[in-house]
């Protein structure tokens, strides 16, 4: 590609010049360098994925908000968990990119089990599929890939650190604690972060803090647990993401809300997911409230992070966008504060994936992502869902209908699945 002609001009400039034209040095440089000149032939044909914008210095004007606060990041999840029906895989991509945005996810990692991820992520990447900033682990590193050796592990993380690009591993019950031990090493030695799956085996967990594990994800299965392992979890600096969602120990939490709320009044879970898949949502198992077992889990919680514990957010992809909240909310169940609650779901989780320096607060210099709520979640952590609109990359999105905002309007346009949604009855008087 031919260099540009003196001083480049910087992405977001050169977006505000194609939206307003207002920049005499702009219009001058642009008479006089082919390159910018076709940059922004290309912005305004909407051809090109824009790169990542720090925190704009320019922000929209727009009415008082009562908070402001950094985007919700899933520590644990995983992208394509469902449908229950075959569809194709970039039609399950592009309902939970937008369902999990549209809900105020915007980054997450994906713990997955399938290497199609990694193209949905890069499909993101480039702008050609609208959702958050997805992270993968690749494919967990499970028994079968028969570590039995410490040169074993290195050749199966190359993968990873060659291949995959991924950055971060999810050693997933890859076997006993010699195996484990040596993914670690392989890891540390590949510059990969690794992650766990907590397995409901209490012993084991406590032997990932012992090695060295960055992340445990599922909650530990012996509640409660007291002064000892709180002090070992603090000092080994493993990030608990509990993913209460699917708790281990009782009726998982999923279940709690699918029972006590109605998917049908939550207007963004409508309008960004199939219809025959909200309405599987309804047909679940119904429990006493006293049979759940996430309030004890979360009592747990309290004690970790008083005890100076991390702790991260994992919706375990269920019930996309709202599932955060609903997990974020029973974070907060059993006595952890509003603030504490928010800062696993941000800081805490962007820390936990290894983005902590980009990600998780409002800091200049940090990635623009963002959630502008109409009330105040440190009053009621409940108020995380009312959400008016949210900024990925210093682009701003209406909550309601994802249409972008800011800095160039533009709609979402009609999805795949609006044109399978069922006719509304006819009234009387039309019959």
């Amino acid at each position: 590609m031919t260099a540009c002609i003196g001083e480049p001009i910087s992405w977001p400039r050169l977006e505000r010049y194609a939206l307003d034209g207002h920049d005499a040095a702009i219009a001058q440089h642009l008479s006089a360098c082919k390159v910018c000149a076709g940059c922004l032939e290309d912005i305004r044909r909407d051809v090109v994925a824009l790169p990542p914008l720090a925190v704009p210095e320019r922000k929209p004007r727009f009415r008082w908000w009562l908070a402001i606060v950094p985007a919700l990041a899933a520590a644990a999840l995983l992208f394509v968990l469902w449908p229950r029906q075959p569809r194709p895989p970039e039609n399950v991509a592009t309902i939970k990119g937008v369902g999990e945005l549209v809900l105020g996810v915007v980054r997450e990692r994906d713990g997955a089990i399938r290497e199609d991820v990694l193209t949905y992520q890069d499909l993101m990447e480039i702008g050609q599929l609208v959702g958050p900033r997805l992270y993968s682990t690749g494919p967990g590193v499970f028994s079968m890939d028969n570590i039995r050796s410490l040169e074993d592990a290195r050749d199966v993380l190359r993968r990873y650190s060659d291949h995959y690009n991924t950055k971060t591993i999810k050693q997933y019950l890859a076997g006993d604690r010699k195996v484990r031990q040596w993914v670690i090493m392989a890891a540390k030695e590949l510059g990969l972060t690794p992650t766990t799956e907590g397995g409901s085996n209490f012993t084991m967990n406590l032997t990932l803090m012992q090695d060295g594990y960055a992340g445990l994800e599922h909650a530990l299965p012996i509640s409660p647990f007291f002064g000892d392992v709180v002090k070992l979890g603090a000092a080994s600096g493993i990030t608990y993401t509990p993913t209460l969602i699917v708790s281990y120990g009782g009726p998982m939490g999923r279940q709690y809300y699918l029972t006590t709320t109605n998917v049908d009044e939550e207007q963004r879970l409508r309008r960004f997911t199939p219809h025959d898949e909200l309405d599987k949502w309804k047909n679940t198992n119904w429990n006493r409230s006293d049979q759940y077992v996430f309030p004890l889990h979360a009592k747990q919680l309290a004690k970790w992070v008083e005890g100076g514990g991390r702790i991260g957010l994992g919706s375990h992809g269920e019930v996309q966008g709202i599932g955060a909240h609903w997990e974020l909310w029973m974070l907060a169940s059993g006595g952890l504060k509003p603030h504490a609650a928010l800062r696993a779901a941000t800081l805490g989780s962007a820390d936990a994936i290894g983005f902590a320096k980009d990600l998780g607060s409002l800091e200049v210099g940090k990635l623009a992502d963002l959630i502008v709520l109409d009330a105040n979640p440190l009053d009621d952590i409940k108020n995380s869902i009312r959400i008016a609109h949210v900024m990925k990359n210093g682009r701003l999105y209406d909550a309601s209908t994802l249409d972008e905002t800011y800095p160039r309007p533009r709609p979402l346009g009609a999805q795949w699945w609006s044109k399978l949604e069922p006719r509304e009855p006819l009234s009387d008087a039309k019959r």
